[in-house]
């Protein structure tokens, strides 16, 4: 006999609430690619251009948690 077991059971599974929000992602992918062009730090304002929203926002998304 087998035990039914959840994906939630499993140490290395991500849930969902532990996966960042759409907006995040955003953010991220950004992040990700402006700094791979040359292996640096970004800047709030490189990630509020490229993604086109005001500075203040990129920086409160940037912040800590």
């Amino acid at each position: 006999m087998t035990s039914a077991t959840s994906p939630a059971d499993t140490p290395d599974t991500v849930r969902p609430r532990d996966s960042p929000s759409p907006t995040a992602g955003w953010y991220l992918l950004a992040v990700s690619r402006l700094s791979s062009r040359d292996d640096r730090r970004v800047r709030t304002g490189e990630l509020a251009d490229r993604l086109a929203i005001s500075s203040a926002s990129a920086t409160e998304m940037a912040g800590p948690r």
